[in-house]
């Protein structure tokens, strides 16, 4: 009996625990209710012109305050309560259209531009915050390096991307043979742009990894501002890539701690580098980048569960905790690669490892490839993952590439395919091949894929298109792709 009561007790203690953890994913960006009466329905935070901020936000109800007024706090990016002594920089009769203006002063990383800003009433001598705080939302009023050119529709990593390992010193050399119009940022660890919650663990897998960029610390945000606002005015970067499969946390060394304060942490350095970009070059676009791993819901206490969020629940988490703040206009990078890497042969799986789990993965949506990718251009036209105008992000593909194992007809084939996936998407509006021969995958192009690649985009595509499905047995490309 005592032995089954404890294993009982064991058992709810068990559920219990695994009942928290499953709604973190869902409590992410949440604004907790508060008691001084009329919260916030919708804020917003904007540049008026090059030296003015207005706040302003619609309430739900009158507010209550002890002295009849509401007050405008400024936060750093990293503080989630009003500090002790802090003074609000605007106030205003308390009513339910509150409008605070204030001036922006200067650029510096630890002033106004890279801040938030919390509507506050007094309710029994306590500050008490009405919403979540707002941030400048359209920074790209300040710049004054803005270009665009335009980009190739296809290219490779090695044409098109750098990858960019910050140091924080913002005096870094750009030749512009060597700095693409596609930056990737990273962060190998060290200085003041590591995030002081990324630790290097006793055993970690063979790729290599990049620590999580640090908008936790003063100076974290101080070297994040320098290399963004340094590359964004005198390099050809026009496209910025904030990290490297950020859904894996364990790119990051950063899988110790909840999932939402790992999205927090994310977010905050993503919008400081938004900022310093965008406050440069009003036209650059500034992507988040996912894996492939697109709907598995890996429950808590799964073996995955730290390792991994899937991309519709990071996207979902993403989204929530930037709208929260103030929506902007980032964009979305991924890699849709063949389900196994190793395996090209997607129409006939009979030789893959574990082919039929791996068909299964993409037949119900759980893993994400060439093959079901119209999902992704479909998710992302849900109301609330659209950009600040009501449209859809900008998608791109940054890194794909077909194994040869299977030989030179199987990867040219393989390529068609996912060619015609990527174009048939019209939000879809690069392609990168990355032709690697490292970690267990070798993409590098035969002859064969390589004069394919080269025919993609030009009146010579339709031969190797009619040929690739001629070589799959498929009369139109329905038939395998999604």
């Amino acid at each position: 009996m005592r032995r089954t009561r404890v294993l009982s007790l064991l058992l709810a203690l068990i559920m219990s625990i695994t009942a928290i953890l499953c709604i973190e994913y869902s409590t992410i960006g949440s604004i907790e209710a508060n008691a001084a009466g009329g919260t916030i329905a919708s804020a917003k935070c904007v540049l008026t012109d090059a030296a003015n901020v207005q706040y302003s936000a619609t309430l739900s109800g009158n507010p209550k305050t002890d002295d009849g007024q509401l007050y405008l706090y400024q936060l750093k990016t990293y503080e989630y309560a009003i500090p002790a002594g802090a003074q609000p920089i605007a106030s205003c009769a308390a009513t339910t259209k509150p409008v605070m203006n204030f001036a922006l002063g200067g650029r510096e990383s630890n002033g106004r531009l890279y801040a938030k800003y919390a509507l506050v009433a007094k309710k029994g001598g306590v500050n008490t915050m009405l919403g979540a705080p707002q941030y400048i939302s359209n920074p790209e009023i300040l710049a004054t390096h803005t270009h665009r050119e335009p980009r190739p529709a296809k290219t490779t990593q090695h044409d098109e991307l750098t990858n960019l390992y910050i140091t924080g010193s913002g005096e870094a050399n750009m030749p512009t043979g060597y700095c693409h119009h596609t930056i990737q940022v990273l962060n190998r660890g060290g200085n003041g742009v590591t995030n002081p919650k990324a630790v290097m663990p006793d055993t970690h897998p063979v790729v290599p990894q990049t620590f999580m960029l640090n908008a936790a610390t003063d100076s974290g945000i101080d070297g994040l501002v320098r290399d963004m606002t340094n590359y964004a005015a005198n390099s050809k970067g026009q496209d910025f890539i904030i990290g490297n499969e950020v859904n894996e946390r364990v790119w990051n060394y950063i899988a110790w701690t909840s999932w939402e304060d790992y999205m927090n942490e994310y977010a905050q350095a993503f919008r400081v580098c938004y900022t310093a970009i965008k406050s440069q070059n009003a036209d650059a676009k500034v992507y988040i980048s996912l894996d492939q791993n697109w709907n598995r819901n890996r429950p808590a206490g799964h073996v995955e569960y730290y390792k991994y969020m899937d991309c519709a629940d990071f996207l979902t988490a993403f989204a929530n905790v930037i709208n929260a703040g103030g929506n902007i206009d980032w964009d979305l990078a991924i890699h849709p690669y063949t389900v196994p890497l190793t395996y090209a042969k997607f129409w006939d799986m009979s030789g893959a490892p574990d082919g039929a789990y791996c068909a299964k993965q993409i037949k119900g949506n759980s893993m994400m490839s060439f093959q079901n990718m119209s999902m992704v251009p479909a998710f992302m036209s849900k109301a609330g993952m659209k950009n600040r105008s009501g449209q859809m992000r900008d998608i791109i593909i940054n890194e794909f590439g077909v194994s040869n194992a299977q030989g030179a007809d199987v990867q040219a084939a393989a390529l068609c395919a996912a060619y015609y996936s990527f174009t048939k998407n019209a939000n879809v509006t690069q392609f990168m091949y990355l032709s690697n021969a490292g970690y267990g995958v070798d993409s590098t192009l035969t002859p064969k894929a390589q004069e394919v690649f080269n025919a993609l985009g030009t009146p010579n595509e339709a031969n190797y298109m009619n040929w690739a499905k001629s070589y799959i047995g498929i009369s139109n490309w329905g038939q395998v792709i999604k």
